[in-house]
């Protein structure tokens, strides 16, 4: 109704919404209830302890800092405000092995020892090919 009060008059407006000019006013002067003034308080602080997190935490750990400075809340509200402010926490990518050793296997004999020179092209040949998969492993 604000936006179009240059257009149509309130009175008008009013009667088409099936509302009061006193209900408009009041809506309009009307602060705004106490829970999302709570979450306006509480995004504030979740936003603060994220940023000296580093960004590296999540709802769990963001709960846990705000109960230790004597907040109120529940994870599922903090992770629900957290992701209507877009803020989410950087995964570390966990180490995956990707060779497997062989215990029992005997090392391949070093026949060069480490003297990589040689007296006549194709004498001596250095290669790596453990990237290489065998049926053996």
């Amino acid at each position: 109704m604000k936006t179009h009060q240059s257009e149509f008059s309130l009175e008008r407006m009013a009667h088409v919404f099936e509302v009061t000019r006193g209900g408009y006013h009041r809506f309009i002067k009307a602060l705004p209830p106490k829970r999302a003034q709570a979450n306006e308080h509480l995004t504030e602080k979740i936003h603060k302890l994220f940023e000296a997190s580093r960004r590296t935490y999540g709802s769990p750990r963001i709960r846990a800092e705000l109960r230790a400075q004597g907040e109120t809340c529940s994870r599922k509200r903090v992770a629900r405000l957290m992701q209507q402010v877009g803020l989410a926490a950087k995964m570390r990518r966990r180490f995956k092995a990707t060779t497997r050793q062989d215990r029992k296997a005997m090392p391949t004999p070093n026949l060069l020892k480490q003297n990589f020179t040689a007296a006549a092209p194709n004498q001596v040949w250095v290669a790596d090919i453990t990237y290489i998969h065998t049926w053996e492993g």
